[in-house]
């Protein structure tokens, strides 16, 4: 049980950082053409999506072979900006 929660947290929190690279990659291209109008909505999608991710509970563990892996403290939205 406690591994299925485990893999859905992990699964959830993919999904949440693929979308918050497609809300990036729309965002910054946004910025250079659309300075003032869909740019705001884009911004809080993407702080509703770092929120979210924020709460979600992965198990944490420092692999010292994977340079991108959380260290215990770290938060997700911190992970999540630091892989982008």
């Amino acid at each position: 049980m406690q591994k299925t929660k485990e893999i859905d947290s992990e699964r959830r929190f993919c999904n949440l950082f693929c979308r918050w690279v497609e809300l990036d990659a729309r965002f910054r291209r946004l910025q250079r053409m659309d300075p003032f109008g869909e740019k705001n909505a884009v911004a809080s999608e993407i702080h509703e999506v770092l929120s979210e991710a924020k709460n979600i509970r992965l198990p944490v563990g420092h692999d010292p072979d994977d340079p991108f892996a959380p260290t215990p403290g770290t938060k997700n939205s911190q992970i999540m900006l630091w892989r982008a």
